[in-house]
This record gives C-alpha cells, structure tokens and sequence, in this order.
C-alpha cells in the first residue's frame, strides 16, 4: 500500500481505482491480472478497491460480505454494494478528497461503462468535482516486483463433433448482423466469444478454457490477435480457409488506427476502457457483441453434450457423497479441502474430463454460510457430521460444463435446519416447474424462487441462476436468474430462449451456522400447453442435473402435493438414470436410499 501511495503521489494523484477484471472484463482471471488481490489480501471473483493518500475501501457484493469482512485487514473498509446505507466508488470519494482532485484508473483494465459512469457523477457539480486520470498499464508494476508472468499455453482445436457448427458459419451470421448495423468492423474482446467463434480451446485462465487475445471481423477478414507461439499447425490448419490473419496481442491498436475512419462495433460491457477510447464517437457503433446471444443458445449438438456430461458429472458426485458418509460413519477425519480433492478423483475418471470448472465449495457447518468459501490445504476445517454440508462443485468435460451443488446431513438435522431446506428446496421446485411465455426475462422469474423462503422471512443475497457455457465460462453471460439482471456487465435484460442453459440454485445462509443451496443446470425448451394464446410459444426448464435431493432434510408437512409429486419424481429419475453409470456399492446404496418416495 505504501509503494502505491508513493507511485500515486508522484502522478499527483489523490486516488486510485483498482477492479477485479483484466483487459477483457472476465469474471475469472489470471495471476498476473490479480491487482485487486494482491493489494487488499481479498480473494474473491468480485469486487473494487479504492486507496486514496490515508484510507482504502473494498466494494463487493452479498456473496461475498462474510469472506471480505474475514479477508480484509483493519486498513480496509468494507463497502456492502446493494445495502440502502452503502455509497457509491463516485459518492465516496466525492465525500474524502477536496474538490480538483485527481482519481487514476488503469485503462485497460476498466469497462467504457465504468468510466463513462464515474466520469459523469464526479463531475457534475462544479463546486465538488474530482478529474479522473487514466495511467498506463505499467504504472501498477511498481507496487507488484514479483509480478507473475502472463501465460503462455496453446490453444487446441475444440472439434464439430462437440461444437456443432463450424466457424465459417458463426462468421456469416455476425457478418449479416454486422451489415444491419452498417458496421466495417467488429471488434471482440470477449475470451469466451473469441473462443466460441473460432472453435478453439485454451487454459490461460483457471477454470476456463479460454485463451488471451482479440478478435476484429470485417466482411472480408480476420485479424486474430494472439501470442504466435501459441498456435499449433493444427490450430493453422483448422482456420486455414478463413482469410486469417494473425498478429501479435499488443498490435490491436496499431491495427485500429490503420483502420480509423471506419464504423467499428464495439461492446461496451466486454471491452475496456482503451479500447472504447481509441474509436472516435462518430465511428463508433456501441451495442452488445452480436455473438453473445448466439453462443448462449446450444445447437442440438451442444445440447446433447451437456445432457450427456451432466449425467457423467451427477454420477461422480453421486460416488463422493456416498465416499465421504461412508468414511464419516466409520470415525475418519475428512478435511474440507480432502474432500474437495476425492470429488476430483471421482471426476478424473469420467469420460471427456478436462478440469474443474471453478474452486469446489466444501463447506462444513458454519463455512458453508460463506457463499462463496474456498477450502485450501492450510486453511480449513473438518467436515463435521454433525453440520450440514454444503458442495459446490463443477466440471470442465469437452462435451459440456456443469455446475451442482446439493446439501446434505449425514446424522439427524434439527428442525430449524430441515425447515429452512425445505424452503430453499420449494423455491427450486417452483421456479424448475415454471412454464413461462415467449418474452420472459431472467428477472421475471427470479422472485418465484424467494416466495417460500420470504414466507418465513428468510433471503439470500445473490443471484437465483446464471448462464452455462459448452466445454466454456461456468458463469456465461447474457443469461441470468437475477433481480438485478438490469445491466450487470456482459449480462444483461434479454428473453429466455430455447437452447439457452441456466442454473437455478436458491438458498439460505446463517453466519455462525450453515448454509444451504441446492443447483441444478437446467435447458430452455418449449413447452406443451393444451392452449396456443395467439400462437404465443412457452417454455419451460429441461433438467440436466441427476443427483438425488436427501429425503431426511426434508419437512414433508410444508410440501404441496405438486411438490412432493415433483420431488419424489426427481429422485426416481435420478435413480434410473444413474443405475448404469455405478457399479461401487456404496454410491448404488446411497442412491436407493435418497431416493425412496416421501409421503
């Protein structure tokens, strides 16, 4: 912090602005891009550190309060984003710096929207205003010696058989939206885009097969921006009929300039800061990417591999928690951080495995109430047998992503806890059931999963489902289940439509406690309705996840007999459908046993 001090006073700043996200506004990112963390010790996916001369805030989001509040050290305040009494990064520091002052943020590593929004309400009052400066991207470097490298993985091939239509054809359908845009350029800065267009896989980001570069279509070519060693022949080979041409990663601006006076579209919510700048307004066209839609809705390929690594990725948390009760039972200590770690054995197994999809959540008792706690060797606890057990956990297989999480208790539940999971599991169950018409948007549908647990005055502070990508992002945008699904970066208020994969995944959380939280991934598709009001089409939930809902947490009272028809159906299904992926005893018994009917 002081070494940042020194480098602000020397740029005659007052302030510095430091996101979570790198070049291309991802959610997960690199170590080398991890400024966020390194200056506040805060580990989580989201959040924005503010340091001013003689103070330091953190802003982050309701997953993450009770990991911020245990991370961050007395230096740091704590800013709760959403909470009536929280101020905005703009009112903050419109509140501690005189008026003149200078507040720095690194370009590259903001959005176009952040800093159109910061700019605008830190100087709207000439009385008290405060001039945002944007510094280099090496201006952090001084603060961060050991610095890690940016890597430096290939990229492969991700073949027709699980992408299930080729590039030449995503290039056409962007080249058709482009020409009704009128737009000569179209610039993506998306990792998940640039890899969903091209076919290609990469691992320069944890969890995410995605690989760092830029992309820029015009009707005619393709200027893929990308370290050349990390190409192979093959990957050559398969974009060789493609009119490509290949720079290095930091020539994306030479290149926009080369090109100036053509109409550029450029996503806002994707791209940073920089980039947005380096297009003069009148060229530039300021839409969402025309790719982000289409990638979020799988073709019948896609939806068949997700349907089929989702049921191979049940199987192995099946064979875990059928593990981890059985060693329970038989005395032994299971760290949270050990199971984590026997979940991946179980997965390594399964067909087309290729990795996890982000850090396993294993929590025990009261660490399950941190919504987003990550369990490492040095840092954790044992799983408790007497608490409730919440995992969250996901897979990378070259079919399909997935992303699941049950709770489950392996000894006697008090009442409290069985009543607050069957609340938790009404709400999945109502919004599972939902049938919905043409039209409807994410946050539509967000309140139906709350409406049990507000029954009870309970509430959960994130969001209800989020998108799922194929062999991509475990969090892909646009689609998302949430209240504030408004504008919230690259998700944004868009229509549910068949082929578009979501999570639905309500819970309930104690601080001191436990937690509760049960996700399933679930497919957009139509639905049958005996009526067709003005041929309007509908839609339903199609499940994906096959892991049996423990009956013993269950308050069978509280149930509807839709509920209780629902439940009992589920967990049948789960055992039909899982009886010829097990053949270890333990996971066959659990099976049997958590899905027995509830009367």
């Amino acid at each position: 912090m002081g070494v940042l001090r020194d480098a602000m006073r020397k740029r005659s700043l007052q302030a510095f602005i430091i996101p979570s996200s790198d070049a291309h506004m991802s959610e997960y990112i690199c170590e080398a891009d991890m400024q966020r963390e390194f200056i506040s010790g805060f580990t989580g996916s989201n959040g924005t550190a503010v340091v001013t001369t003689n103070k330091a805030a953190l802003w982050t989001d309701g997953r993450y309060f009770l990991q911020a509040s245990q991370q961050l050290s007395s230096d740091w305040t704590l800013m709760k984003s959403g909470l009536p009494d929280t101020p905005s990064i703009s009112k903050w520091l419109l509140g501690e710096l005189s008026s003149g002052s200078s507040v720095g943020f690194e370009g590259s590593k903001n959005s176009y929207g952040s800093y159109k929004k910061w700019k605008k309400e830190l100087s709207k009052d000439k009385e008290n205003h405060l001039e945002l400066i944007s510094v280099s991207p090496d201006f952090f470097d001084s603060c961060w010696p050991d610095r890690p490298s940016y890597p430096k993985n290939p990229v492969f091939v991700h073949p027709l058989k699980y992408s299930g239509q080729p590039t030449s054809e995503k290039l056409a359908n962007a080249r058709k939206e482009m020409e009704k845009k009128k737009a000569e350029l179209l610039v993506v800065s998306a990792l998940d885009e640039i890899a969903w267009l091209l076919n290609i896989r990469g691992s320069d980001i944890s969890y995410n097969p995605v690989a760092l570069s830029y992309v820029i279509v015009t009707p005619e070519e393709v200027f893929w921006f990308i370290a050349p060693h990390k190409l192979s022949d093959e990957v050559r080979e398969h974009l060789k009929d493609l009119n490509i041409t290949y720079k290095g990663y930091e020539e994306l601006f030479t290149v926009l300039r080369d090109m100036s006076g053509r109409r550029v579209w450029v996503d806002p919510a994707c791209s940073n800061s920089a980039i947005y700048q380096e297009i003069p307004e009148e060229f530039r066209i300021s839409d969402h990417s025309p790719l982000s839609i289409p990638k979020a809705i799988k073709n019948e390929v896609e939806q068949q591999g997700l349907r089929d690594s989702c049921l191979r990725d049940s199987a192995a948390i099946v064979e875990y928690l059928a593990w981890l009760e059985h060693q329970l039972k038989e005395g032994a200590k299971i760290t949270e951080f050990e199971g984590s770690m026997k979940l991946l054995e179980f997965r390594q197994k399964q067909d087309r495995f290729v990795d996890v999809s982000f850090a396993t959540i294993s929590g025990s008792g009261p660490n399950g109430a941190i919504i987003h706690y990550h369990a490492t060797q040095d840092h954790c606890s044992i799983i408790d047998h007497k608490n409730l057990y919440l995992c969250d956990s996901g897979a990378q297989y070259y079919d399909g992503t997935t992303d699941v999480t049950r709770t489950v208790h392996y000894l006697e539940p008090t009442a409290h806890e069985k009543r607050c999971f069957t609340r938790v599991l009404q709400g999945h169950i109502d919004l599972a059931s939902t049938i919905f018409p043409k039209g409807t948007e994410g946050r539509m549908l967000d309140p139906i999963a709350r409406l049990p647990l507000w029954k009870d005055g309970l509430e959960y502070r994130h969001g209800t489902g989020h998108g799922v990508g194929s062999f991509l992002n475990v969090h892909e945008p646009p689609t998302l289940i949430s209240s504030s699904a408004g504008n919230r970066g690259a998700y944004f208020s868009n229509p549910f439509k068949p082929g578009m994969t979501v999570t639905i995944e309500p819970g309930y959380y104690e601080d001191g406690a436990f937690g509760i939280r049960i996700e399933n991934d679930y497919l957009i598709t139509e639905a049958e309705t005996p009526n067709h009001f003005e041929d309007l089409p509908f839609y339903t939930f199609e499940n994906l996840t096959w892991v049996p809902i423990q009956p013993s947490l269950v308050n069978s009272s509280l149930l509807s007999t839709v509920q209780r028809k629902w439940l009992n159906e589920y967990n049948q299904r789960c055992k039909e459908k899982l009886a010829p992926l097990l053949s270890d005893e333990l996971a066959i018994d659990y099976v049997t046993r958590n899905t027995l009917p509830i009367e």
